[in-house]
């Protein structure tokens, strides 16, 4: 796991095969996948903002749970 921090610190914006872009969701923006593990972060200015450290099983309850939706994405009012 300690190499996988150093990367994110390095290079926490490069959407490579281990770093995934979330469109979906305004927070959080980032995924990084260290084998059965699941790191949810944002940037924001030279800060890396880690939110959880999740098992793979779990990562989809736990995006469910606490990810923020885009504006596209948030029912209007209303709606459900």
């Amino acid at each position: 796991m300690q190499l996988s921090v150093i990367y994110v610190t390095n290079r926490p914006w490069k959407a490579g095969d281990r770093i995934k872009r979330l469109r979906e969701l305004t927070r959080p923006l980032y995924r990084l996948r260290v084998d059965d593990v699941r790191v949810f972060y944002d940037i924001v200015e030279d800060t890396v903002e880690i939110f959880a450290v999740v098992a793979k099983r779990h990562a989809a309850e736990w995006l469910e749970r606490e990810g923020v939706p885009t504006e596209l994405d948030t029912p209007a009012d209303g709606e459900e």
